[in-house]
């Protein structure tokens, strides 16, 4: 009875052990499926074309230099990044040199260079009373970024976010098409 109680016993512990395996090789065959269907799925989409609105655009300063026609602002504005010597060596002496909201500018006229924190490399460019107006700013660029009101300046004020810098626009209010003054500050 001894040899029967024992072969039974092995018996089921053959049979255990072997369902569990096949339970094993079962599972490892669904995750392996599941896993290079998964794959498989991953490979077959092709990468969109279409860019999410969340997105960091990289022109800004492309855009800026799109608002304007007129050569002498484009010129000047290929300037920016540029040191004061540089600049003064390409456009000439400046029309007005001084100080505003603790930055250093220089003025020619068509465009404002700035100079912040003490810095020698002009990393923002202003064109006060440009010829151009908010509708083509908004057909232009889109929609801002960001908007509100300046009550200090008394201006409404749009900024258009990139990766190399902001625009920001100033208007009389927020219904004017009247633009005062566009601005491009560098992100660097």
């Amino acid at each position: 009875m001894k040899k029967t109680g024992t072969a039974v016993l092995l018996i089921s512990a053959g049979l255990l052990a072997s369902c569990g395996q096949s339970d094993m090789k079962e599972n490892s065959t669904v995750q392996a499926a599941a896993t290079s269907s998964a794959v498989q799925v991953e490979e077959k989409q092709p990468l969109s074309d279409v860019k999410s609105a969340t997105d960091q655009k990289e022109e800004g300063a492309e855009q800026f230099n799109s608002l304007f026609e007129d050569e002498a602002i484009t010129t000047l504005f290929s300037m920016l990044q540029r040191d004061r010597q540089q600049i003064e060596k390409e456009a000439g002496t400046p029309v007005e040199e001084g100080s505003f909201e603790g930055a250093a500018f220089m003025d020619y006229g068509s465009g404002t260079f700035f100079f912040p924190d003490g810095s020698q490399q002009a990393e923002t460019f202003a064109v006060q009373n440009p010829s151009v107006q908010a509708e083509k700013v908004s057909k232009q660029i889109g929609s801002p970024d960001e908007e509100y009101e300046n009550k200090m300046e008394e201006l409404w004020t749009q900024e258009y976010k990139y990766e190399d810098g902001t625009i920001i626009v100033e208007k009389p209010d927020e219904t004017a098409d009247e633009v005062s003054t566009v601005w491009f500050e560098t992100s660097s």
